[in-house]
């Protein structure tokens, strides 16, 4: 074999490992912190048929940058939004932050059933998660955030 089709070899397979490495590194960091998804099945032939997977990471990140990014655009509509939002939630906090450290020990359950003629909406813990689904007249919305999530929007409330 010739020097040269050795070393094109061998980068070839640094290329290969790398590569693979990269991939079960962003599917481990996936598998760990989890994934926010957005399921609309509607129905009919305009019918919107969309799934959204985020990396829950991603949120994260997006949460705790939130505040910053608003700032830059340099609107005092933001701040006193912000503002408003905080002293709408605040009194609630304390039992909000009891019912989700509840929840996080809880097994996995159904929290909310409620169904009537035609439509129904069902809020479950499972896996470590919150699932909500709204079905109506055939139509889906499912939304599937992990608990982790809740506390990132607590630090931003605590933050504004």
């Amino acid at each position: 074999m010739s020097d040269f089709l050795r070393l094109t070899t061998v980068l070839v397979g640094i290329l290969a490992v790398l590569v693979l490495g990269a991939g079960i590194l962003v599917a481990g960091t996936v598998a760990s912190a989890g994934v926010v998804t957005v399921r609309v099945q509607e129905t009919g032939p305009d019918g919107l048929n969309l799934y959204l997977p985020v990396p829950a990471n991603l949120v994260e990140a997006s949460i705790a940058v939130a505040p910053v990014v608003a700032r830059l655009g340099g609107s005092d509509d933001v701040d006193r939004e912000l503002a408003r939002v905080r002293a709408e939630i605040e009194p609630w906090l304390p039992a909000l932050e009891g019912l989700l450290d509840e929840i996080r020990r809880m097994p996995d359950a159904t929290l909310v059933e409620v169904t009537a003629p035609n439509e129904s909406v069902v809020v479950k813990k499972r896996r470590g998660a919150i699932e909500v689904r709204v079905e109506e007249r055939g139509s889906r919305v499912e939304v599937v955030v992990p608990l982790r999530i809740v506390d990132g929007l607590k630090s931003l409330l605590e933050r504004v």
